[in-house]
């Protein structure tokens, strides 16, 4: 079980019609809520603030995102089968990459706004995008 299968407690069978938007309609407004207001305040907030003084906007922004990414690794690259942990290394490095930049996205949206609400805006639209691939694409 992992982060990535919790849409499987979703009764498969019922996705479809108004049941699919309403289950993807609840799914979106969670992932557009709390973890961009969540992870932004803390990663793009917090933490990226306490590295600017030492290192810089730049630099934080790297450490910031390295925080990030290792984090979610929760959701791709980290199992946990039949009692035990799993790393998945190749898919688990992907991903982290791949949220290494997401990242840096988000703090590229905050600059260019001038506000966390760029990072947040940008996350949420982020999460919904990822929402609607997995609802109409994969499952």
């Amino acid at each position: 079980m992992y982060i990535s299968n919790s849409y499987s407690a979703i009764p498969l069978g019922e996705l479809k019609g108004t049941n699919k938007l309403l289950y993807f309609g609840m799914f979106a407004v969670i992932g557009m809520t709390f973890s961009p207001i969540g992870e932004e305040l803390l990663y793009r907030g917090l933490i990226h603030q306490g590295f600017v003084s030492k290192f810089g906007n730049n630099k934080a922004s790297v450490l910031d995102s390295l925080a990030f990414a290792v984090v979610h690794l929760a959701h791709f690259g980290i199992i946990y089968f039949a009692g035990t942990w799993f790393v998945l290394f190749i898919p688990g490095i992907l991903w982290m990459v791949l949220m290494f930049f997401t990242s840096r996205i988000f703090f590229y949206c905050k600059s260019k706004s001038g506000s966390i609400y760029g990072a947040i805006i940008s996350h949420a639209g982020f999460n919904f995008a990822m929402t609607y691939f997995i609802f109409y694409y994969i499952l």
